[in-house]
């Protein structure tokens, strides 16, 4: 997993704050992710990531959608073959 953090999210103590936060919500919550993907999360401008219980549920959705697509994208190689 990485993170980034765009300078308008604020002053550096803002930014690390929320990489923190995120890097918390990743590691107490490994479980329910899956497995075989990598991912790459963005914080943006407009999008306060200060209640945990939201950075880990934004996380798990946005991870089970990936997982899906990965899914997808497996069946239609293996119909072409």
């Amino acid at each position: 997993m990485g993170v980034t953090v765009s300078r308008k999210v604020g002053r550096a103590h803002v930014r690390n704050r929320v990489k923190r936060l995120v890097r918390e919500a990743f590691r107490r919550n490994t479980e329910k992710l899956p497995t075989g993907i990598d991912m790459v999360l963005v914080a943006r401008q407009g999008r306060p990531a200060s209640v945990y219980e939201e950075v880990v549920s934004e996380m798990v959705s946005a991870a089970g959608e990936l997982q899906n697509r990965a899914g997808e994208r497996r069946n239609r190689r293996r119909r072409r073959r």
